[in-house]
């Protein structure tokens, strides 16, 4: 089974790669069901899967869904800081200065360690003040 969930993911990023997001989140979806079901995913996989179909959200302009993934993905890998910048840009753009702020200091105490090992994720910049 987890076989299958790891095969299930590289098709995913390699979607997300293709900018064929579409097919991207059915995937990261397909994924994320199956490891709720059976419980047998890494907790880091997972927070990817939900922080890059929370991108993809993003990109359709589909905030509250985005911020609903890049939470679960922040639930599942409270160490992972990708979803918490990427929660902040959602918050940052709908003018919630608190919730932005909150996020950009979680996701600067992790000083994006991870980022670097993970090359498929999917972040944007906070846009400077």
């Amino acid at each position: 089974m987890e076989e299958n969930n790891s095969q299930i993911l590289e098709n995913a990023h390699a979607e997300f790669k293709r900018e064929n997001f579409k097919m991207a989140e059915e995937l990261y979806t397909k994924f994320i069901s199956s490891c709720l079901q059976s419980r047998e995913c890494e907790a880091s996989s997972l927070a990817t899967a939900y922080n890059n179909r929370g991108q993809i959200k993003y990109l359709r302009v589909d905030f509250r869904e985005a911020v609903d993934d890049y939470t679960s993905a922040t639930q599942a890998d409270s160490q992972f800081e990708v979803p918490f910048y990427n929660r902040g840009l959602i918050h940052y753009r709908l003018g919630k200065k608190k919730q932005q702020l909150s996020d950009r200091q979680l996701a600067a105490a992790s000083q994006f360690t991870s980022t670097a090992k993970k090359p498929h994720l999917s972040f944007r910049p906070l846009p400077s003040k």
